[in-house]
């Protein structure tokens, strides 16, 4: 069994997206304000502390300090990107409705909203000249909180919808993946797991046990993502271990 997730938002993503500049403005403003979301995302999916208002008005301030710098002002590596506007002002309106639920006490609805913004997070480094591995994570991230997202909300009809492109998703990692025997029982782990979330999303289990299974595969997910990187990062080393084997 695998140790259970707890996040909502992917901030391992977020992090690897930012590694590049760690220290600029733009990438401390976005990781506060994306471990402020997991905080409160794990806080309402939980139920504890309400009525949240600690957690809540740490999301609000550190989305104030993002957006009153680059709602209308990208910063300089995403400055070619011509839907940034567009992109904060649906993230500051999605803010708004998760506002909205905990003032009202309406917790899981609020949590739901913080599953579908975690998702979109990724769309803020389309325009960062990444690469094509980095734009997979992109993607894997975005489904899977989405179909976490459909779980929750019981709506295993649009859940079922995500099936093929999480399938796609995996057999583009794979690919990506370096010719190693652990890298290929990696694989078929997250591939097990994928096939279990999905008989039970088909065969209409409950809830709680749907999403558990869909935390362990976002953390076979991370697992790739982490062998791929180790490619990148230490291709030699990947070399030498393949020609040992």
């Amino acid at each position: 069994m695998a140790p259970q997730a707890g996040h909502t938002c992917d901030d391992a993503l977020v992090m690897l997206l930012t590694a590049q500049n760690p220290g600029s403005e733009f990438s401390k403003t976005i990781r506060e304000f994306t471990t402020n979301l997991t905080i409160l995302g794990s806080s309402l999916k939980n139920n504890t502390n309400p009525p949240f208002e600690k957690e809540l008005g740490d999301v609000m301030n550190s989305w104030l300090q993002f957006s009153s710098r680059y709602m209308t002002n990208p910063p300089e590596e995403a400055k070619n990107d011509v839907n940034w506007v567009k992109k904060m002002s649906a993230s500051a309106k999605l803010i708004g409705v998760i506002r909205k639920l905990v003032m009202q006490k309406e917790y899981m609805p609020a949590h739901d909203k913080v599953l579908e913004l975690s998702s979109t997070l990724g769309a803020f480094f389309e325009g960062f000249g990444i690469s094509d591995e980095k734009q997979m994570f992109i993607r894997a991230s975005a489904e899977l909180l989405d179909l976490q997202r459909f779980v929750m909300a019981n709506d295993y009809n649009s859940a079922k919808n995500s099936k093929e492109k999480i399938k796609a998703i995996l057999e583009d990692f794979r690919l990506a993946l370096p010719a190693e025997k652990s890298a290929q029982t990696a694989f078929d782990k997250a591939l097990s797991v994928y096939e279990i979330v999905f008989e039970k999303i088909e065969k209409n289990e409950p809830v709680k046990t749907v999403d558990e299974n869909i935390q362990e595969l976002q953390l076979y997910v991370e697992q790739l993502r982490s062998l791929i990187l180790m490619q990148e990062w230490f291709p030699k080393t990947s070399k030498i271990i393949s020609e040992e084997k």
